[in-house]
């Protein structure tokens, strides 16, 4: 089956610009919890849509299906209706158990993630990243975040991943260009490795900061290796 695209214009009314669109599918029930959950991922740079309407509209626009299955969330004919259409889409699906037991019928055999309330924007961040397709969007978009913990957490998971020249280049155009990405810590390095030694070993070429404090080529060949 063929769905209509959603023109940018209404999704753009449905969707935070320059966010990850994620649906968190859920029973009424736990509306206020859901509500909070949205507000809490914001901070890692992720709309996440938990209206009653429009919610055609954000089922065709999202980037990631995300089911928050409490003990009731198959009492609703709506959540089991979204798992399903969701299963048209090429796009991350995430089960999170939050006392619902077990996957069932379709949803069968999409990544279930186990955790409570409380944890569970962070656990939805990391595991959201180890889809190669979201961390390319997160990647465009890093260049227009403005959020300190959003690029605390990111870098923390990006490090334990082997990413690519073009992936590398998003990284540099970012932190050369956005004052969160090169005023934090973890990815200037006064509190860690910082970037630059990730940089080396996943391109196999040698950066390093200039004067201006720009992440660029280095003019001098290393002979030993930095200590990650």
């Amino acid at each position: 089956m063929k769905y209509k695209e959603v023109p940018e214009n209404e999704a753009n009314n449905i969707w935070t610009k320059n966010h990850f669109r994620v649906f968190l599918s859920h029973n009424a029930t736990f509306n206020e919890k859901a509500s909070e959950l949205k507000r809490e991922l914001k901070g890692y740079g992720i709309c996440a849509f938990v209206e009653h309407d429009e919610i055609e509209k954000a089922l065709l626009s999202m980037e990631a299906f995300v089911a928050l299955v409490t003990e009731d969330f198959y009492d609703s004919d709506w959540t089991s209706q979204e798992i399903g259409f969701s299963q048209a889409f090429e796009i991350p699906r995430i089960y999170v158990d939050l006392g619902g037991g077990s996957p069932k019928g379709l949803a069968a055999n999409i990544q279930v993630l186990k955790c409570n309330w409380n944890i569970a924007y962070k656990e939805i961040f990391e595991t959201l990243l180890k889809f190669e397709s979201v961390r390319n969007a997160f990647l465009d978009n890093l260049k227009d975040i403005s959020n300190y913990l959003f690029a605390d957490e990111f870098y923390d998971c990006l490090i334990t991943f082997d990413l690519n020249k073009e992936q590398c280049d998003k990284i540099i155009l970012a932190y050369n260009n956005n004052s969160h990405i090169n005023g934090n810590y973890k990815f200037n390095g006064m509190s860690g490795p910082g970037i630059i030694p990730y940089l080396n070993k996943w391109t196999g070429k040698q950066y390093e900061l200039d004067e201006a404090n720009k992440i660029t080529l280095s003019t001098t060949v290393s002979t030993t290796s930095s200590t990650l």
